[in-house]
């Protein structure tokens, strides 16, 4: 009788782990997709950006600019994306 109750036991433990797995699987899947939607958009972006040669200009002076002044664009950073994540929320609803 004790191996049947190890056996049924043994049986609800595989099923969980199966359906642990499954979860992870559809997880993944959709974390993969967002991603897939991410890069989309960002070659959106880049192609908006090469298509203006003033956008171009722009993006990359503010490069040269950051990697120039790194130090002060490092401490500024946090608060940068902070604004742009706030204005990118509001600007959502």
């Amino acid at each position: 009788m004790p191996e049947k109750s190890r056996l049924n036991e043994l049986a609800e433990h595989r099923k969980l782990l199966l359906l642990e797995a499954d979860l992870h699987r559809n997880l993944i899947a959709l974390e993969v997709e967002k991603l897939r939607d991410a890069v989309t958009d960002l070659d959106s972006h880049r192609q908006q950006i090469t298509s203006s040669p003033w956008l171009l200009a722009g993006s990359t002076i503010t490069g040269l600019f950051a990697l120039r002044h790194w130090r002060q664009v490092a401490r500024w950073a946090p608060a940068a994306i902070t604004v742009f994540q706030w204005v990118k929320s509001v600007i959502k609803k």
